[in-house]
């Protein structure tokens, strides 16, 4: 994910080590951009690197031609950005550093419960992350602790609760729950949302879940600890309304430090802040306060060209998947932002499940990060190589300035249906098409509510959907119809007229529609709607829809 040490010398002393966008002297606190990102083929050559400072980088980072909100640095700006301070550089003579960094240093938040599993067992295979090497200090046998909990599983955010007949008699039990329309939410796999009390946390929540027991035998407020969402459950042979305890989730921090000189280097010690509290320390995220300063050593291996350490230094509670409802806006539509974040890397994993990893930024939401455990706030580090010693300075933890791995499972659990108005990009989640057991084949009917003009099937996950007969009004509009990941068929439609569907569904990775979850369904579902809302098709006619089905083209997005 970095310049070689060439590319990357050439570029700093190039900008004397001034951010090229604010022009500001920076010193260490800047990193070598990829103008155009390496996944979008962009190279390591002189030509794609810019220097920018950590706040610079971090709105390069999030450049995002979609997105509706602000106008974001494109490839093309970045680079007359760069050309002219190169030029002023030049021209005024403006110093360039003694030093060249001999480390890369960058911080990681490891958002994912089996990444922070397998980091902590030493496995980094699966973790981007060239040759490295973990160097055990507090954190590193607090995170031991934790993960010695779960020894034969892995953390879920969320723990099956009560199912209820239905909706009407989950309400009458639990009245103070809010509901909200699915077309207004940022949550529309979800019906309901409460808040749980402390003795439903200790007598259902504490016994399934080791880390909200910690959180709760410390005193941390319930509504700190978990939540409970609730929606109607039709998968497989279980149909009623399913409650869900949403979970806090935990995640790890570190310190990744790459070796960028052409030979080995041995890395000494690190000097740093350290907080070692006795008790769990469960507070806000800041930096430390009245911390020891001190020294932790680190491994004594040699490091070679481009190997790196991971030191832990932290570990994070993050807000909620959802803690409360956004507020609604005029127009009726929950007024949601959505966070900016740019993907470096998207791997598919041997289970099944997927892995990504972006620079990001969790800033905005810093009064929901928490702290616990002990914490190592470096400052340096110091190395030798050959006969010569060095110290390199090292950035502050900045929740603004960091790369996180995350990891989600693609269900692979049925394709979703849409109702949506094209006349004012207004759509909105109806459910799971076939939400029974795969391979079966499956009746889905609706009478198209007022309002609406288009009715959409989304295939958004591994598995192949077959539509065997597609019907309006008992007039058969398509049969044997197949969908897989990526397509969609946008039916036009109007009020009163009655769709049905008889098909089925066959996931395409193994145990996938065992091992998914419903905050992966909301996330595909509320991703997919976004796009929508952004980029609404029109939709045609009915006989422009038929005739294009009939052309025996596999359906991509019909209108």
């Amino acid at each position: 994910m970095s310049f070689p040490r060439e590319m990357r010398e050439r570029a700093l002393v190039a900008a004397a080590r001034h951010c090229c966008v604010c022009q500001r002297y920076k010193g260490v606190n800047v990193e070598v951009h990829h103008i155009v990102p390496k996944t979008e083929g962009g190279d390591d050559g002189i030509d794609n690197a810019i220097v920018l400072c950590f706040d610079c980088h971090a709105d390069a980072g999030h450049y995002n031609p979609k997105h509706p909100k602000g106008t974001r640095f494109s490839s093309n700006e970045l680079r007359k950005h760069r050309d002219t301070w190169y030029t002023t550089v030049k021209m005024h003579g403006i110093d360039v550093p003694r030093h060249i960094d001999n480390l890369y240093c960058r911080y990681l938040v490891c958002n994912s419960f089996e990444a922070f599993q397998e980091i902590t067992n030493g496995n980094f295979s699966n973790i981007p992350i060239s040759n490295p090497l973990l160097a055990p200090n507090i954190v590193y046998e607090f995170h031991r602790k934790i993960i010695a909990q779960y020894p034969s599983y892995t953390r879920s955010n969320e723990l099956p609760g009560r199912l209820y007949p239905n909706k009407v008699q989950y309400m009458n039990t639990h009245p103070n729950a809010r509901t909200w329309s699915k077309s207004e939410s940022d949550y529309p796999y979800y019906e309901t949302l409460r808040a749980l009390t402390r003795v439903e946390i200790q007598n259902d929540v504490s016994k399934r879940d080791h880390i909200s027991k910690l959180l709760s035998e410390h005193g941390v407020p319930p509504d700190q600890i978990a939540f409970a969402s609730g929606y109607h459950e039709e998968c497989g042979t279980t149909t009623g309304f399913q409650e869900i305890y949403c979970l806090r989730p935990v995640s790890s921090v570190y310190l990744a430090v790459t070796n960028v000189r052409d030979e080995f280097i041995r890395l000494s010690t690190i000097e740093c802040s350290i907080e070692n509290p006795a008790g769990l320390n469960y507070k806000n995220f800041r930096s430390p306060n009245n911390s020891a300063s001190g020294k932790l050593k680190l491994p004594k291996a040699k490091i070679g060209p481009k190997s790196s350490i991971v030191i832990p230094v932290a570990t994070i509670l993050l807000e909620f998947p959802f803690k409360t409802l956004p507020e609604q806006s005029s127009n009726g539509k929950a007024d949601v932002t959505t966070p900016n974040e740019a993907c470096f890397e998207e791997t598919e994993l041997p289970d099944g499940s997927s892995q990504v990893v972006f620079f990001t930024d969790v800033s905005p939401d810093l009064s929901m990060v928490s702290m616990i455990g002990p914490a190592v706030w470096p400052s340096a580090i110091q190395l030798e190589f050959g006969e010569s010693k060095a110290i390199q300075p090292v950035h502050n933890l900045d929740l603004s300035n960091l790369y996180k791995i995350e990891r989600y499972w693609e269900c692979g659990s049925c394709p979703f249906a849409f109702l949506a108005d094209s006349s004012t990009s207004r759509i909105t989640y109806i459910g799971d098409l076939f939400p029974k057991e795969g391979c079966e084949n499956q009746k889905f009917d609706l009478t198209v509510p007022p309002g609406y003009d288009c009715f959409i099937i989304a295939e958004l996950e591994h598995e192949h959907t077959r539509i065997q007969e597609l019907l309006i009004n008992d007039s058969v509009l398509c049969v044997n119809l197949d969908l897989f990941k990526g397509d969609t068929l946008s039916i036009p439609v109007s009020p009163g007229q009655k769709v049905l569907i008889i098909g089925s569904y066959v996931p395409l990775r193994e145990n996938l529609a065992y091992r998914s979850n419903r905050l992966s369904k909301n996330r595909i579902i509320t991703e997919y709607m976004s796009n929508f809302s952004r980029c609404c098709p029109q939709v045609g006619s009915l006989s422009q829809c038929r005739a294009v089905i009939d052309s025996g083209g596999r359906a991509t997005e019909i209108s």
